[in-house]
């Protein structure tokens, strides 16, 4: 059984070692056929009403005609939540600002350039959403409390109203990454903070950028930035209820998205796409 969802701090659940399984033991819910990438089972769910939504997000493009209706329904819950609240920051629409990169002093130069250039290939398919931060940490401990002190001066930079003793004793921290690794996002839009924007965080190990799975990972996490941008809302509970309360979609979502447009890069191995998937419903 995987943890909850909800984690501290605003933190969204980490990419385990195995990666996302799409099918949680809780809910029961097995396919009852899944051919890769040209059919995919969608179990029957009562969606939230979209109603008050100005106008359809766009959808990322995948090359595959009869993937749109799925990807509508995976990746947009929640969008029109709230819309007058996002159109003065621009929240939901895609940007020209490039995404920021910070790394702790014991990340060699090669995972940042990784992490870029898995991010740009990530915006080219699906949209530059942003304001977008990527937090890359090592292994050393040490280095990853520096990196924490710079984190919450940035935080404190963007907005002042921030409490930098709340941030430096928040409970997820870069030290936990450094001595666990994964990769998470944490999204940060409420009404009490003025900045609202992305933060992924990427690690040295589970997966480290030696690893295969690093790649689809950075393509994961940043999906869902996707995902988050088409929720408007900054009501904290809006958010929650249209994002916690079907995790299989989000995380499903996400992790298939991922996998899929990774498969379709130059040198991918042919048939990875359906081995990895099969791997995962197990």
């Amino acid at each position: 059984m995987k943890p909850s969802c909800r984690a501290l701090d605003g933190w969204q659940c980490p990419y385990g070692l195995r990666g996302w399984r799409l099918f949680p033991p809780r809910l029961h819910m097995k396919p009852t056929h899944f051919v890769v990438p040209e059919t995919v089972f969608v179990p029957r769910i009562h969606s939230p009403d979209f109603s008050g939504a100005s106008r359809r997000p766009r959808v990322p493009s995948t090359g595959m005609k009869d993937f749109s209706p799925i990807v509508m329904v995976l990746l947009t819950l929640g969008y029109g939540a709230d819309r007058g609240a996002a159109q003065s920051d621009k929240w939901g629409n895609p940007t020209t600002q490039k995404a920021e990169f910070y790394a702790a002093s014991d990340v060699p130069h090669s995972q940042i350039e990784l992490t870029r250039q898995w991010h740009e290939t990530a915006a080219k398919a699906w949209g530059n959403y942003g304001p977008l931060e990527f937090w890359i940490v090592g292994s050393s401990e040490t280095a990853a409390r520096k990196l924490d002190k710079r984190y919450c001066g940035v935080r404190k930079q963007k907005d002042p109203s921030l409490s930098l003793k709340h941030c430096l004793n928040r409970g997820h921290n870069f030290v936990s990454y450094a001595k666990d690794g994964n990769a998470g996002l944490n999204t940060r839009r409420n009404k009490n903070e003025k900045w609202s924007g992305f933060i992924i965080t990427m690690s040295a190990r589970r997966p480290g950028p030696e690893e295969e799975d690093y790649k689809p990972v950075v393509l994961h996490e940043y999906f869902h930035v996707y995902q988050h941008a088409h929720i408007l809302s900054r009501n904290e509970s809006v958010r929650e209820s249209l994002n916690q309360k079907n995790p299989w979609w989000g995380e499903g979502g996400a992790e298939y998205m991922a996998q899929l447009l990774y498969s379709r890069q130059e040198g991918v191995r042919p048939g990875y796409l359906k081995e990895t998937m099969k791997r995962k419903l197990r």
